[in-house]
């Protein structure tokens, strides 16, 4: 990734289940620059657009193991 360094506060993650990107971007992440003069040359669009990609697969790997965890009660 050819991001400065960051990290990302989601205020909400249960809720950004649920939100569109557009409300993720606006009200559930935060991003923080650890050296603030990145911030002018960052794309905060494509920061925030890899984080909500990433929140997706996260979601789907979740779900993947608590079938997993459900088939397993089933024996």
């Amino acid at each position: 990734m050819d991001f400065p360094r960051i990290f990302i506060l989601i205020r909400d993650y249960a809720e950004s289940y649920f939100v569109s990107f557009d409300e993720f971007r606006a009200h559930i992440a935060e991003v923080n620059f650890f050296d603030p003069t990145d911030r002018d040359t960052a794309d905060l669009e494509d920061i925030l657009t890899d984080a909500w990609n990433f929140l997706s697969l996260q979601e789907e790997e979740e779900e993947r193991q608590a079938e997993l965890y459900e088939d397993d009660d089933l024996i």
